[in-house]
């Protein structure tokens, strides 16, 4: 609390009258960075160019963000325990992802909409997306070594992408 106080050039007794404790800093800090990654995703929909040329925008955002907070890794995974234990973080972290969800939904179904990619629900793929990036998170977090993130993560959104191309048997 003293480095964030010095940092902000507040009293650490006057941090509080903006704060109630550490908790709401941390939910505060992770809503501001959730917010510009929604704000990112937002943009894309307005882009031109085809859905999947959007998405793999969107893809190239993700892995720039990864590679940007690598060296914060055990701080984020701070935060998603804190989140665990506590419901005002939780609801940050919980919104963050319906945002992001909602935000690849939109995509995806402007895409089915144009005929660009399979009749679908949107959901699906939208989870899968983000479950590729949170599960390869986990797995680099915990032997990355074994994990080359960015290669294995360009697999797998162009295998998800090319199951969503119309034009390709569904079954």
């Amino acid at each position: 609390m003293e480095d964030i106080a010095a940092e902000v050039g507040l009293s650490k007794p006057a941090l509080y009258l903006y704060f109630d404790n550490k908790d709401a800093i941390v939910a505060a800090l992770m809503q501001r960075l959730f917010d510009l990654e929604v704000a990112d995703l937002r943009a894309l929909e307005k882009e031109p160019g085809t859905v999947q040329d959007r998405l793999l925008a969107f893809h190239r955002v993700v892995l720039r963000q990864y590679e940007s907070m690598a060296a914060h890794t055990p701080l984020m995974w701070e935060f998603y325990a804190l989140a665990m234990r506590d419901e005002s973080i939780r609801r940050v972290v919980r919104d963050y992802f319906r945002a992001i969800r909602q935000r690849l939904e939109a995509l995806i179904q402007q895409g089915v909409d144009r005929r660009e990619l399979h009749p679908v629900d949107p959901h699906a793929p939208a989870i899968a997306l983000l479950a590729v990036y949170e599960g390869l998170a986990v797995l680099c977090m915990t032997d990355p070594r074994a994990i080359k993130w960015k290669e294995q993560a360009d697999e797998a959104v162009r295998l998800l992408l090319a199951g969503l191309k119309r034009g390709r048997s569904t079954a």
